[in-house]
């Protein structure tokens, strides 16, 4: 029987250069992301994985998740480009690049490791205790609730603050939201996904969910009021006005009021503020 590799565990594998260890980042459908304990980080397939003997489960981060926390969306940012230095602002949070518009109007897609900011060494180090404190916190309440198979992990959603994934005995939150968010915010998010945890994923948001998030202290709210990221694209008619957000750009659009073709830009907030100025 194939072992079940999770989030967190120790595991070892072998390359070219002999066996490997580390633990699990994250993981996808076919493979999972290993940070080693030097640092160096890798793609392995579950077939080739094997979980380490009397080794506990750690939280690693990838450099990628690092890198990112440095910056936010509208940082004024420099990177080099051949023997040129381009200046820009960011527009978009990707995974792993950041969509940077230039005063030129160009849009470059820009690792991070590549970016450069007024501030981003001490973000970097302010952000990252942040990660680390709201995963510890998360860890005590989804342990003071008798939740021991379960783990907590960041991850890259862009609409949601938390996700409660049943199969996998996992609790997530989205990276941005937990670095925009307040303290309370991030709290009731924990608490809001571990009742669902608790009452199984039959239950929804229901009353029986309510019922359990206020019981274990958290406002059973299905919403919150932060925004975790800037959508992509501003979608606007210039026949009759009307302007929205997208984040994916759709072909032969029509305006839903007037029928007319509609026009995709790129979001920024300047952009953004002069629709409604």
């Amino acid at each position: 029987m194939a072992q079940r590799i999770r989030i967190h565990d120790p595991v070892e594998f072998r390359t070219k250069e002999g066996t490997q260890s580390g633990f699990v980042s994250s993981i996808s459908r076919q493979k999972a992301y290993v940070v080693s304990l030097p640092g160096t980080e890798y793609s392995v397939p579950f077939r080739q994985l094997r979980l380490r003997e009397g080794v506990l489960p750690k939280r690693v981060f990838p450099s990628s998740l690092i890198e990112r926390c440095a910056f936010s969306v509208n940082d004024k940012v420099n990177f080099q480009n051949g023997n040129a230095q381009i200046k820009g602002h960011i527009t978009q949070m990707n995974p792993n690049r950041a969509r940077v518009k230039t005063a030129a109007n160009e849009f470059w897609n820009v690792p991070y490791n590549m970016l450069n900011g007024d501030m981003t060494a001490k973000r970097r180090k302010l952000n990252l205790k942040k990660l680390v404190s709201t995963a510890e916190q998360a860890d005590k309440l989804i342990a003071k609730h008798n939740l021991h198979e379960w783990r907590f992990n960041f991850d890259n959603a862009r609409k949601r603050a938390g996700c409660c994934l049943y199969k996998e005995q996992l609790i997530t939150m989205s990276q941005q939201f937990c670095l925009n968010a307040e303290d309370s915010d991030i709290t009731d998010t924990i608490l809001h996904e571990i009742a669902h945890a608790l009452v199984g994923h039959q239950h929804g948001h229901n009353a029986v969910w309510q019922a359990k998030a206020r019981e274990i202290g958290c406002s059973a709210s299905r919403t919150h009021d932060v925004e975790v990221s800037a959508p992509r694209y501003i979608v606007s008619c210039r026949n009759c006005g009307t302007v929205g957000t997208r984040d994916k750009r759709g072909r032969n659009r029509v305006c839903k009021w007037c029928q007319t073709p509609v026009t995709y830009e790129n979001y920024s907030k300047e952009l953004w503020n002069s629709y409604h100025t």
